[in-house]
């Protein structure tokens, strides 16, 4: 264990002095197995080398007393080991709803921005080490698969990303569990993550097991994997930031000629990199296979709009520019069972019957942002549609009678999500503004209303 530690060390320089000469280490601990042996691996590092350590811990206050439990555990191990502890307490729940993300969204937001802060207030700290292993990057590997991924994808979590290193990469979830026996280190278990319900735990709990007991150790021959995928990518970004310098004719001007006449490989990445050097939003594969095909077909001039970029052709020259979406016009749609795409291209509304609301979870795997309400099917009046939003809007909850205008604006909801977030109507009248209650007297369970926007690219990290 201790081999596999110093090597991942040694292979991805996660603990080398940085160019300003500072080496100092933040350990993320949750009080898991896997942050356990991590810290107790970097205390033994870091103790005769005379590097800085420090751990944190964040209790997001979601599962009462097993919360208080684990930020018990990390204050008396931390103890133990003499390493000094930062704790932050916050309701990741609250965050979510406020900020209208997923709750491990949410989650993960508030650890890392807590990471950050603890090394701007600790300057002889420069980097945070989190405790993914084999296991996790498999887990990845196959949650990305089943979406369809590219190589991009398929590299898994990255040792280091910008500050963030993970030296336990080369470990798998039982070697860790190993070692945590072999030292006799105790550790907590977090409930939630038994819990198949999860699409990642489904993965854990039954996916991989079946894989292993057909091929071997699959965690690790798929963490191997997903190294060698990253070495091939690195090498083609590279090529492909080549390819981009010789086609640059100007500010996000290209030579179209040379991007269309490029391997696929290297044209692909490089029109994603010139999308987002332009400023626009990250292309997805559909994007760029579209973009691609554009070019191949020729054409003396063109324009072809994604999200957020607009991208034109004028004889042998390709421009990139952001795009300022204009508001989608006014519109009204029925509502059916199951899927109902809205005007605007990005957004859905999903109406699931009683029976069917387990797929909230599925559609959160799926969706940037998922807001929902429960209605009683019996409370409402004739049948539902969805529109665009007009003026004077308004309805009841909570005994008085809410603008939606005013609503925006208490929760200081952009300009760009006023202009595209559905109005669900009954016949009479406003029902439910996603992000707010549903109207006074109709809350229930017999019907769940999601409005979902933002489809979750393959390839994004985890």
């Amino acid at each position: 264990m201790n081999d596999r530690f110093l090597a991942a060390v040694r292979d991805f320089s996660l603990l080398e002095r940085g160019e300003d000469g500072r080496l100092g280490v933040l350990a993320a601990l949750s009080g898991g197995p896997d942050s356990v042996a991590l810290l107790h691996l970097l205390s033994a590092y870091a103790a005769p080398r005379g590097i800085p350590l420090r751990a944190a811990h964040v209790n997001h206050l979601l599962r009462g007393e097993e919360s208080e439990r684990d930020e018990a555990f990390c204050r008396s191990l931390c103890g133990k080991l003499g390493v000094p502890l930062d704790v932050l307490r916050a309701d990741a729940a609250k965050k979510a709803k406020e900020e209208k993300k997923g709750i491990e969204e949410a989650a993960r937001d508030l650890r890392y921005a807590y990471f950050d802060g603890l090394l701007r207030l600790h300057p002889e700290l420069d980097r945070v080490a989190t405790a993914h292993t084999a296991t996790d990057n498999a887990e990845t590997v196959l949650f990305r698969l089943s979406r369809g991924t590219g190589l991009r994808g398929l590299c898994g979590i990255p040792p280091r990303r910008g500050n963030v290193i993970r030296p336990l990469l080369y470990m798998t979830r039982e070697e860790v569990l190993a070692y945590c026996e072999k030292e006799s280190l105790d550790y907590v278990t977090d409930s939630s993550n038994l819990d198949p319900a999860w699409s990642r735990n489904r993965i854990r709990l039954r996916v991989l097991p079946e894989l292993s007991s057909l091929y071997g150790d699959f965690a690790a021959s798929a963490s191997r994997a997903a190294l060698l995928c990253r070495e091939d990518e690195a090498f083609l970004e590279g090529e492909a930031e080549k390819l981009l310098a010789s086609a640059r004719v100007g500010r996000d001007v290209y030579l179209a000629p040379l991007l269309a006449d490029a391997p696929p490989a290297l044209s692909a990445r490089a029109l994603r990199r010139a999308a987002e050097e332009a400023g626009g939003r990250v292309p997805e594969a559909e994007h760029i296979r579209t973009l691609r095909k554009m070019l191949a077909g020729g054409g003396v001039r063109w324009t072809l709009s994604l999200p957020g970029t607009a991208v034109s052709r004028d004889r042998d020259r390709l421009s990139f520019s952001v795009r300022r979406p204009a508001p989608p016009p006014a519109y009204s749609l029925p509502l059916s069972e199951g899927e109902n795409p809205l005007p605007d291209g990005d957004g859905v509304l999903w109406i699931l019957p009683g029976g069917e609301r387990e797929k909230t979870q599925k559609l959160k795997n799926v969706y940037k942002i998922l807001i929902y309400a429960d209605v009683d099917r019996d409370k409402i009046i004739g049948g539902l549609s969805a529109r665009s939003r007009r003026e004077g809007d308004g309805y009841r909850f909570g005994g008085m009678l809410r603008k939606v205008k005013k609503l925006y604006g208490d929760a200081r909801l952009p300009a760009s999500e006023r202009a595209v977030r559905p109005i669900v109507c009954d016949g009479a009248g406003v029902l439910w503004v996603p992000g707010f209650p549903v109207r006074e007297g109709t809350a229930g369970g017999s019907v769940r209303v999601c409005y979902a926007r933002g489809r979750i690219p393959a390839s994004e990290e985890v």
